[in-house]
C-alpha cells in the first residue's frame, strides 16, 4: 500500500546548499531524508504519501525547487468580441500543436500512461461546452479573451474539486493545465519544463500532468511535492517511470532552497 514518509529538509539556506535529500527505505517503512555533511536534520518533520518505486540508496541528490509564478489575469474593457474569440482559436491551435509535439515524445517513450494522459487532454482541448463558456464570456459578458479562458478553466476545475468521486476530482488539474497552456499560448510565452545539468531530486508545490511528462527522465531522481494524491497524475506516472514520488506533503516550500 501507500505508507505515510517523513520528509526532513534544512531551514537555513546555507545547509540547503551544502545538503542532499536521501530517500531511505525498507520493507516496511519508506521517508525521505535530508542529510548535511553524515549528519540528518530533524528540525523540521513533514508527512507525505510515497508512489513510485521503492527508495534505493542510490536515489541522491540536489534539492531544486520548481517555483511556479502566479499568473494575474486582468479583465478589461473590449472594443471587438470576433477579435477576442479569434484570439482564443488562434491559441488554440497553438495548444494542439504542443500536445501533438509532447505525444510524440511519449509514445517514443513507449509510455502507455503518459500517451493516455496527453490523448486525454487532447479530447479536453476539444471540448465543445468549455468553448462554448468561453464565447459566452466573451459576446454575453464583454469580457476579454484571456479573462474569459482564465474564469472559464477556473469555474469547470472548481466544479470537479466538489465532487464526491475522487477520480474525478483529480481530473480538474488536466483542466487547469489546459487552461494555463492556452493562456500562455495567448501571451507567446513557452510552456516548456526546467532543464537541469544533473540529476536532481524535484520539489514543487504540485505538478501539471504535461509537466511532469515533458521533464528528461534521466534528469529526476526523485519528485516530492506538496499537493497531489496517490490517485494523482504525478503519482500515476511516477509509478510508470519508475521513479520515488512523495505527493500531498506538508511541508512549506519557501523554506526550500535550491542547491
Amino acid at each position: 500500500g501507500n505508507q505515510p514518509c517523513r520528509l526532513v529538509f534544512p531551514l537555513t539556506a546555507e545547509a540547503a546548499a551544502n545538503g542532499l535529500l536521501s530517500f531511505v527505505g525498507h520493507a516496511d517503512t519508506a521517508f525521505l531524508l535530508l542529510v548535511v555533511g553524515q549528519n540528518p536534520v530533524d528540525d523540521a518533520k513533514f508527512l507525505g504519501f510515497l508512489c513510485g518505486k521503492g527508495a534505493r540508496k542510490q536515489d541522491c541528490g540536489k534539492i531544486y525547487v520548481l517555483n511556479h509564478q502566479g499568473v494575474h489575469i486582468e479583465k478589461h474593457d473590449i472594443q471587438n468580441a470576433k477579435e477576442e474569440w479569434e484570439k482564443v482559436n488562434a491559441a488554440k491551435d497553438k495548444a494542439e500543436a504542443e500536445l501533438s509535439s509532447l505525444y510524440k515524445k511519449a509514445q517514443a517513450e513507449n509510455s502507455k500512461s503518459s500517451t493516455d494522459i496527453i490523448r486525454a487532454q487532447m479530447v479536453m482541448l476539444e471540448d465543445e461546452e468549455y468553448y462554448k463558456t468561453i464565447r459566452r464570456k466573451i459576446e454575453d459578458d464583454g469580457y476579454n479573451a484571456e479573462y474569459a479562458v482564465f474564469m472559464t478553466g477556473e469555474d469547470f476545475s472548481q466544479s470537479l474539486e466538489s465532487l464526491e468521486d475522487i477520480y474525478l476530482r483529480e481530473r480538474a488539474i488536466d483542466v487547469r493545465d489546459i487552461t494555463a497552456r492556452l493562456l500562455k499560448c495567448m501571451r507567446d510565452e513557452s510552456h516548456e519544463t526546467e532543464g537541469f545539468t544533473e540529476p536532481v531530486i524535484l520539489v514543487a508545490e504540485d505538478l501539471t500532468p504535461s509537466e511532469t511528462i515533458a521533464f528528461d527522465k534521466s534528469m529526476l531522481l526523485a519528485i516530492v511535492t506538496m499537493h497531489g494524491s496517490v490517485n494523482s497524475h504525478t503519482a500515476i506516472l511516477a509509478r510508470t517511470m519508475g521513479i520515488p514520488a512523495l505527493v500531498d506533503t506538508d511541508m512549506e516550500l519557501d523554506r526550500m532552497v535550491t542547491g
